[in-house]
């Protein structure tokens, strides 16, 4: 059974947690059956300077990662403010074909800037996709597959796989990190995994200091950790097996039953 944890990695699925009965599962379900996906990653990519968006090399570089994220397998939506650069550029020419593209100019990129927010209903702007000083732009990525969302051991390298490419392809200035409520959750569950089975580690240390001491023998202390242990290493061998995945419940769950069989050990010695 012990081989099971081999088997093992540390994934988490935070909407999991909530089964039918609850309105929240019910809508994110809905969500990823009807419509897009629930994971959401958020850029705020800088443009170095103020008024940097309208530069038209800043809004080649943007159009250049929407362009390659769209062809990411896990992508399933990408907005991006370089994307309605180019569709006022088309519907201002008459909807030709041809201006389906990034205009050259700052002056024609800020009076389509100016034009589209003109246009939207009032109490409505730009400000939710770029800066009031307009040094940085807002990339929203929806990921998932089809009908489900993404575990925190797919997301988080997905997160860093975006980071790399405007790290390695748009230079420092549009380096960014990922954010999102899914990321959030994502990176929360891994820390506490991380912490709670390096927190069992220690106390395992402590106990088998402990029981040395009260013992006042290292023979007995040491089949007393055999009794600890071998219960646990079945059972987390045996969850290998079956579901593979180590979760924040799962590494609560052997702390928590940790500190029950020391006591049984204990009582029995």
């Amino acid at each position: 059974l012990a081989v099971g944890i081999l088997h093992m990695h540390q994934s988490e699925n935070w909407v999991g947690y909530f089964d039918q009965t609850f309105q929240f599962r019910r809508d994110t379900d809905a969500v990823l059956e009807k419509l897009t996906g629930f994971d959401v990653l958020e850029f705020s990519i800088s443009a170095k300077a103020h008024g940097g968006v309208e530069s038209p090399a800043y809004m080649a570089k943007l159009h250049e990662f929407t362009t390659w994220l769209r062809k990411q397998p896990e992508v399933l939506n990408v907005i991006a403010v370089s994307d309605i650069v180019k569709r006022v550029n088309r519907n201002v020419h008459g909807d030709e074909p041809e201006y389906d593209r990034l205009p050259q100019s700052r002056e024609e990129i800020a009076q389509y800037l100016l034009l589209y927010e003109m246009s939207l209903p009032q109490g409505l702007s730009l400000i939710d996709r770029i800066t009031a000083s307009r040094d940085a732009s807002r990339v929203t990525i929806v990921v998932g597959k089809k009908g489900k969302n993404l575990p925190s051991d797919v997301l988080i390298p997905l997160s860093q796989r975006f980071e790399h490419w405007l790290k390695t392809h748009g230079g420092p200035s549009m380096s960014a990190q990922g954010t999102g409520l899914s990321l959030m959750f994502a990176h929360l569950s891994e820390r506490n995994i991380s912490l709670m089975i390096g927190g069992t580690s220690v106390a395992v240390f402590l106990v088998s200091l402990i029981l040395i001491i009260g013992l006042r023998s290292i023979k007995l202390a040491l089949v007393s950790l055999v009794g600890d242990f071998v219960p646990a290493i079945m059972a987390l061998g045996l969850w290998g097996f079956l579901v593979a995945e180590m979760n924040v419940a799962v590494s609560i769950v052997a702390a928590m039953t940790f500190g029950i069989v020391v006591d049984d050990t204990i009582h029995y010695l």
